[in-house]
């Protein structure tokens, strides 16, 4: 019996680039970018209002977010990820610092 490779996914470093280059990105091109490094090639967000899928989605919904708090809120954690096979959740606040965790 063959023994499947360990998950060695840095699920907090992962999740904590997703709040600061996704979540608090204002600008659509660069939120665009970090989603196509940070996340799978077929992007599935799951959130309490519904599904979104596919990058271009998942960063309109973001930029919609956005564009209802005050200029300059950020999304920071509030605790390490937790994580494995592929899933991983983190806990996180706004901030109106303007610069994720600082």
């Amino acid at each position: 019996m063959n023994a499947s490779p360990a998950d060695t996914t840095d699920y907090d470093a992962v999740l904590r680039a997703n709040a600061a280059r996704v979540f608090s990105e204002t600008d659509a091109t660069v939120r665009l970018r970090a989603i196509a490094e940070l996340w799978t090639v077929d992007p599935i967000l799951r959130e309490k209002e519904g599904t979104v899928i596919g990058a271009e989605a998942i960063s309109a919904s973001v930029g919609a977010l956005l564009s209802r708090l005050p200029p300059g809120t950020v999304f920071a954690p509030a605790g390490v990820a937790q994580g494995h096979h592929g899933v991983a959740k983190l806990l996180w606040r706004a901030e109106t610092g303007g610069v994720p965790g600082r």
